[in-house]
């Protein structure tokens, strides 16, 4: 009778992921000459493009199971977890008017909205870039530190011998990481028709604390910032060459019920021409851009140009004893030789500071 009782519990669990599986549905978005692709279940996404030369959509990440080698991870307090179903997670997929949202929940934990617009920057006709809005609210009880990251196991360049180019004149066929993009500013993979691009600093662009251009393995690694060998090849046990592109935010202090939000853009291009900059993007796109994020509490930009909130700002706060004394605080831990220990609560302040400064400079134009 147990044993009956046991092989029934199996079947139906079998049945539950099997029906699972089989009712997950692929979301295509289409704006010629791109594709967007988002995996229901796996919680991945693809990027096409219509090559000028074939007709055909060419992907410009991996596709192998359902894109799983290109998505968003995200870090809550000593714990990282990559953003899948499969991971455990709550997925939501829904067609927007000119795009995808991708709804990943932790319940009493976190929840996280990926929003991918898809725009025409320079002909109106033909979509050549996706603006991407990432929203990472904290829905647990008390104030915890957050991160989010993303990997792109991108091909083009794979095949064309310079795997990756940026703003600097060398091009990048080895391992590389990148502390700031300000120079850099963006990352191409191409194989000489076909281009995919990746926007990371200027405009209204998130600026990440660090891009590494790495091994695919190495990226999809356990640790959450890989560690990273200047001039080793892109090669592993398993594949040589495959690289991919690693995007990693800051630390952001939420407390409880509060957001933070991170942009930025892909771009792309075929017939040999080269997909647009940030400059062309946000000049051509000004109008469209300034209407498709509509934050509903205060927002700021911090230094690095993360946004992020606090919460409502309050008289008190405004009030200059406070803000010396918040400032004081500051130091004090920053100073104190267990200063790590007060990690936490020193990017949380130095998160109401930055919110307080903001508010004052905003006031006095307003003036």
């Amino acid at each position: 009778m147990k044993k009956t009782c046991f092989k029934r519990i199996v079947m139906l669990f079998v049945m539950f992921v099997l029906f699972g599986v089989a009712t997950a549905e692929t979301l295509i978005i289409e704006k010629d000459p791109l594709r967007l692709a988002v995996y229901d279940y796996s919680g991945g996404i693809c990027l096409y493009i219509k090559s000028s030369e074939t007709e055909e959509y060419v992907p410009l990440f991996s596709v192998a199971d359902e894109a799983y080698t290109s998505g968003f991870y995200l870090k809550y307090g000593k714990t990282s977890r990559k953003l899948t179903r499969s991971a455990g997670i709550s997925v939501s997929v829904a067609e927007t008017e000119s795009g995808a949202e991708v709804t990943y929940t932790l319940s009493g934990t976190a929840s996280v909205i990926i929003k991918y617009t898809l725009l025409a920057a320079v002909n109106k006709q033909v979509a050549d870039c996706v603006r991407v809005d990432v929203t990472v609210e904290n829905l647990g009880k008390l104030s915890d530190t957050f991160a989010i990251k993303s990997v792109f196991d991108t091909m083009l360049g794979e095949f064309e011998g310079k795997h990756f180019i940026t703003a600097m004149p060398e091009a990048y066929n080895t391992e590389h990481m990148f502390q700031s993009m300000i120079d850099a500013k963006w990352v191409r993979s191409t194989d000489g028709v076909d281009s995919i691009q990746f926007l990371l600093n200027g405009g209204d662009v998130s600026t990440p604390q660090y891009v590494a251009l790495a091994n695919r393995d190495l990226l999809l690694s356990s640790s959450w910032v890989p560690v990273v060998t200047e001039g080793r090849y892109f090669d592993s046990i398993r594949v040589t060459g495959n690289s991919a592109v690693g995007i990693y935010w800051r630390d952001v202090q939420l407390k409880s019920q509060t957001k933070s939000y991170f942009t930025f853009y892909i771009t792309a291009a075929t017939a040999s021409l080269v997909p647009p900059d940030i400059k062309t993007v946000c000049g051509n796109l000004s109008d469209e851009l300034a209407n498709i994020t509509v934050y509903s509490e205060p927002v700021y930009v911090d230094s690095h140009g993360t946004t992020f909130t606090v919460g409502e700002l309050s008289e008190e706060q405004l009030d200059p004893d406070y803000i010396a004394e918040l400032f004081g605080r500051i130091q004090e831990l920053e100073n104190s030789e267990g200063s790590s220990t007060f990690y936490d609560e020193i990017q949380k302040l130095n998160g109401e500071l930055d919110a307080i400064l903001l508010k004052l400079e905003e006031m006095g134009t307003d003036n």
